[in-house]
């Protein structure tokens, strides 16, 4: 590797700003295998919106964002 040091073994690569095709260095983060599932449970949409009760809608298991959803469609 170029720019970052070997991952240990039992390691996941976590995408800190969440774009899995992103290959800044300074974006990735070597996390447990445990501790990246964690991390990949998403609070917010990809504009930022919070997952909340009420701005979030349920479809076949996928969550949604309502407030994308307006802008969207307006």
């Amino acid at each position: 590797m170029y720019f970052c040091d070997k991952i240990q073994d039992g390691y996941d690569i976590h995408h800190i700003c969440r774009n899995k095709l992103c290959v800044n260095p300074a974006h990735l983060q070597a996390v447990s295998k445990k501790e990246h599932g964690k991390l990949d449970l998403k609070t917010h949409c990809l504009r930022g919106h919070e997952f909340t009760e009420s701005n979030t809608y349920r479809n076949n298991n996928k969550r949604y964002c309502r407030e994308c959803y307006r802008v969207r469609y307006k």
